[in-house]
C-alpha cells in the first residue's frame, strides 16, 4: 500500500512539472527519478557588446542572477554571424541591447531591458511597472543618452590607445 501511495504521490508531481519531496520509500524504488524536469530547450537569447567593459560587466552580474542562467547569452562582438540570427547585423547588435524572445521575436533598447529584467528573480517584481508605455518612453530615453555617453567614451579610450 505505501509503494502505491509513493508511486500515486510521483505521478502527480510529475505531471505538474515540479519536483517532489524526497521520502524515505521513494529512495528504495527501483527506476525511480527523482529528477523529472527538462530543461528548457527554448529560451530568450541576449546579444551584448562585450567589447564594452561597462555592458560586459552588467551582463555577468545578471548571468550570475537567479534566472540569468534560462538565458542565453551572445557577445556580438565576438560571435559569428550565424548566431545572431535573422534581421539582426553585428553592427545593430554592437550598436543597441537586443534581445530574442522565446517566439523569435526580436526586441531592442529600454524593451529588452525590461524583458530581461522581468526573467531575473530580483527585478521581476518590477516588469509591470516598468512594461507601461510612458515609463518604456522615459527609459528609452535615458537608454539613448548613455548610448551617446558611450560612444564618446568607447571613441576615446580607442583613440587612446591609437
Amino acid at each position: 500500500m505505501n509503494h502505491l501511495r509513493t508511486e500515486i504521490y510521483h505521478s502527480f508531481y510529475f505531471f505538474a512539472g515540479s519536483k517532489p519531496l524526497q521520502s524515505k520509500t521513494a529512495q528504495y524504488l527501483p527506476n525511480q527519478s527523482m529528477n523529472t524536469a527538462k530543461p528548457p530547450t527554448n529560451r530568450c537569447t541576449v546579444y551584448y557588446d562585450g567589447a564594452c567593459p561597462l555592458c560586459s560587466k552588467e551582463i555577468a552580474v545578471y548571468r550570475n542572477w537567479k534566472g540569468g542562467e534560462q538565458m542565453n547569452w551572445v557577445d556580438a562582438s565576438r560571435c559569428d554571424p550565424e548566431q545572431l540570427g535573422g534581421n539582426l547585423t553585428r553592427e545593430q547588435a554592437l550598436a543597441r541591447l537586443h534581445c530574442r524572445d522565446e517566439a523569435g521575436n526580436l526586441i531592442d533598447g529600454a524593451e529588452a531591458f525590461v524583458e530581461i529584467w522581468s526573467r531575473l528573480r530580483w527585478l521581476s517584481y518590477l516588469t509591470p511597472l516598468l512594461s507601461s508605455k510612458l515609463v518604456l518612453r522615459v527609459l528609452e530615453r535615458c537608454y539613448r543618452g548613455f548610448l551617446s555617453v558611450r560612444r564618446r567614451i568607447h571613441s576615446r579610450k580607442i583613440s587612446a590607445n591609437s
